[in-house]
């Protein structure tokens, strides 16, 4: 019977590549090799690898019905293709308006109107932003409440983004 260690191609049924991983290898992914065959390289994905894929980020607005703004910087370059929140408790008085921007200008359909009326923790809203959407990685997006309603509540917003 052969050793496990060294069987190779079509016999293999656990992936090679990694029996010195460390800690430092982290994030990294097993992709097959391209030098030797029955193995896998443990290595970083290039910019070109993942151009294209989605991306989702999270971020708490604090308190939707006190007018203010929420500021994520961005480390990759993409589109909004959706933005969701999803309150944490109930607004009272009026709706609550959240503009979502890309370095200060408001997404066209960037806006997010949260109704008062019957809210509750675990109200879902959303936009789907069709312009002035693109964000560079040097850039930040931007929520604005425009603190129409009352009851300090915070919601999550979870953004969608298409890397470039």
């Amino acid at each position: 019977m052969a050793e496990l260690n060294t069987i190779t191609g079509t016999d293999l049924h656990w992936p090679r590549g990694i029996e010195s991983a460390s800690t430092s290898d982290a994030g990294k992914v097993l992709t097959p090799s391209a030098s030797t065959a029955g193995t896998g390289d443990l290595r970083n994905l290039t910019e070109a690898e993942i151009s294209g894929k989605t991306e989702y980020i999270t971020a708490v607005f604090d308190d939707v019905s006190t007018a203010g703004d929420l500021y994520i910087p961005m480390n990759f370059a993409g589109t909004v293709t959706s933005v969701r929140s999803v309150l944490h408790g109930a607004i009272a008085t009026a709706d609550v308006t959240l503009a979502v921007k890309v370095n200060g200008v408001t997404m066209t359909n960037g806006n997010i109107t949260i109704a008062f009326d019957s809210s509750a923790a675990g109200d879902l809203d959303s936009c789907t932003p069709s312009a002035g959407n693109t964000v560079t990685a040097s850039q930040y997006l931007q929520v604005t409440s425009d603190g129409a309603s009352t009851n300090a509540v915070s919601a999550t917003l979870m953004f969608t983004i298409t890397r470039s």
